[in-house]
């Protein structure tokens, strides 16, 4: 071959490497596609797994709440820390779903980290851990979440006078409220407590109910007591500063240094007025302490003939809910 023919070669070269990089660069192009598009699938599919444990977590921590707290009403026996038993086993319920995915080639973990008070005692905070990785792509993301205890589909019992009253004769219930029999009389006659026999045969609401007269001054007006009636017959709770908070009361607390609550145990309608006994509110009847306990005078909300509906309040308590001082 002359050189003609090395010339019309090299030529030749020249002209097809071109193609040849365009060629290969079209190649890579479709492979960072492809890449990108199946990077972009597998990021949307964990997303839904995390959007699954966002949704799961407070249902099965909200099933784990009312399984705690029915535990402890037919034992009539505290959790020691319900902290830890309740994320305990609301991890053991996490755990089945993370091994559901698992089996399915995933790599899924979940880790309850706290279950706490909240500063709306009618919740309480659950703070999960997510990591989640398929294929190339991996998540992980802090769950900062709050459980409701007033659902008024399904709510959650009361599980602290169960425990204040188990040596006392104990108590019954009867649908959605509490009947304390003997034993509430027994539990302040054995404190020394003056008229304790006002609470033979009081009861007090099972259930935890939000109260919807905000502000609570609203329950004095009008001045005939209905809506502290109203909120009586239906057994409403209330947030308060004395009161315990939901997983104290699991712990058979009456108080706390939390957010909490309170509700009022009424005593039964009565033929003739005492004036004096101890307050009606749940964390004074059961106080910690005895001197927690304090006498309330009484304010009558109701009568039906010859029966007398009285409730024993103390300034603190009337004030706070727009109710006549003593």
């Amino acid at each position: 071959m002359d050189n003609n023919g090395y010339v019309m070669t090299g030529m030749s070269f020249l002209l097809i490497l071109p193609i040849i990089v365009l060629f290969m660069v079209l190649i890579n192009l479709n492979y960072a596609d492809t890449e990108s598009k199946s990077q972009f699938i597998q990021s949307e599919s964990i997303s839904n797994v995390v959007h699954d444990f966002e949704l799961n977590i407070p249902c099965l921590g909200r099933q784990v709440l009312k399984e705690e707290a029915f535990t402890v009403v037919n034992s009539k026996k505290p959790l020691f820390d319900s902290r830890k038993s309740t994320r305990d086993n609301l991890q053991l319920k996490i755990d089945q779903i993370t091994q559901s995915y698992n089996n399915k080639g995933w790599h899924v973990n979940c880790t309850v980290q706290s279950i706490s008070e909240s500063d709306d005692p009618f919740q309480v905070e659950v703070t999960s851990l997510v990591m989640v990785q398929k294929g190339k792509v991996a998540h992980k993301q802090v769950i900062h979440q709050k459980i409701p205890i007033n659902d008024p589909n399904d709510p959650l019992p009361d599980p602290m006078p169960f425990v204040k009253c188990k040596d006392y004769g104990g108590i019954s219930i009867d649908s959605s409220r509490i009947y304390y029999g003997h034993s509430l009389a027994s539990y302040l006659e054995q404190r020394g407590k003056k008229n304790w026999e006002i609470y033979e045969n009081a009861s007090s609401p099972l259930f935890i109910k939000k109260c919807p007269y905000d502000p609570f001054v609203g329950h004095g007006v009008p001045n005939t007591m209905e809506t502290l009636k109203n909120c009586l017959d239906n057994g409403f709770y209330h947030e308060s500063n004395d009161g315990a908070c939901y997983l104290c009361r699991l712990e058979g607390k009456s108080t706390c240094f939390h957010q909490g609550l309170e509700i009022f145990i009424l005593p039964p309608p009565i033929n003739n007025q005492t004036n004096s006994a101890p307050c009606s509110v749940d964390h004074v009847v059961f106080g910690d302490d005895n001197d927690d306990i304090y006498p309330g005078g009484c304010i009558q909300y109701h009568q039906e003939g010859n029966l007398i509906f009285l409730l024993y309040l103390d300034d603190s308590h009337r004030k706070k809910y727009g109710l006549p001082p003593i």
